[in-house]
């Protein structure tokens, strides 16, 4: 298993001698360095990693404080799956169950939530200074008990992708979108999802794809109450269980916000100076 650098904790790094790899510089170093270090097939079914800095964002980061021993914030508010990355990052498409989905992205409940968009969104790293992409590569895998074979795993990911509604009875990822969003609108008002059991729906459609293809991503769990930060541990430290299924994993992360400061955003600035400059040239 290959590692990128970790900034905050050691204790979160237990198998630091494995060969962790610094993903630092400009903002598109992290996604060019995933393009140098991989090839096009194994980046598909790649978990992608993302840790906002919007309000909402760290709503999402602080209600995962319980879940880590050190009871800080996760980096993380957001994960996807790769459908396709086979040119750039800019065109390469993910799937995901969005908690604050892009205007016009056609989410809806017929689909269970899940839309399909560009990684472009996530590559603005002011509004989202965290990423992280976990290869989960089905290359030489065993054909050990329990386990897809790797002819069968990216096929029936695509299928689980394609057919959300398949198991919505134990994967409600439309109806888990409300009490999250109640949640990251008034915290002080609203219980914990996490501590009410219920899962992050971009969390949760991750563990229903790959539970659907032979994969579990979250050993040991007997309930749905997938999160970000869940997955991120089991890519952490629970990887070898990963590789008897997977044969290959591979992580590329670059934190550059671990204490989750959360910002108005800059577009929003801009905003509501150009009002304020027209409301001056009016009164004048």
């Amino acid at each position: 298993m290959l590692y990128s650098e970790s900034s905050r904790l050691k204790s979160e790094t237990p198998v630091a001698r494995s060969g962790r790899r610094a993903a630092v510089g400009e903002p598109q170093d992290l996604l060019a360095r995933v393009e140098a270090g991989s090839s096009p097939a194994s980046r598909v079914g790649a978990l992608l990693f993302v840790g906002g800095s919007s309000f909402f964002d760290h709503q999402v980061r602080r209600a995962q404080a319980h879940l880590r021993f050190d009871r800080r914030p996760s980096y993380w508010s957001h994960v996807a799956i790769v459908l396709d990355w086979s040119a750039s990052a800019k065109s390469a498409r993910i799937a995901e169950v969005a908690l604050m989905p892009p205007e016009g992205d056609g989410q809806n409940p017929e689909r269970n939530g899940v839309t399909v968009v560009t990684l472009d969104r996530y590559r603005d790293r002011a509004r989202y200074p965290n990423l992280a992409v976990a290869l989960l590569d089905p290359q030489g895998v065993p054909l050990v008990e329990g386990a897809a074979p790797a002819a069968l795993l990216t096929p029936r990911l695509f299928e689980a992708i394609q057919t959300p509604n398949q198991a919505r009875f134990r994967f409600r990822l439309w109806d888990w979108l409300a009490p999250w969003a109640a949640y990251v609108h008034a915290p002080e008002l609203t219980q914990n999802p996490v501590q009410a059991g219920v899962p992050l729906p971009a969390a949760a459609f991750c563990e229903y794809a790959y539970s659907a293809a032979g994969v579990d991503l979250v050993p040991g769990s007997t309930a749905v109450s997938t999160t970000p930060e869940i997955l991120w541990s089991t890519v952490l430290h629970w990887h070898d269980r990963l590789r008897k299924a997977l044969g290959t994993v591979q992580l590329f992360e670059d934190v550059r916000d671990p204490g989750n400061t959360a910002t108005l955003g800059e577009a929003y600035e801009l905003k509501w100076k150009g009002s304020a400059a027209k409301r001056a040239k009016r009164r004048r």
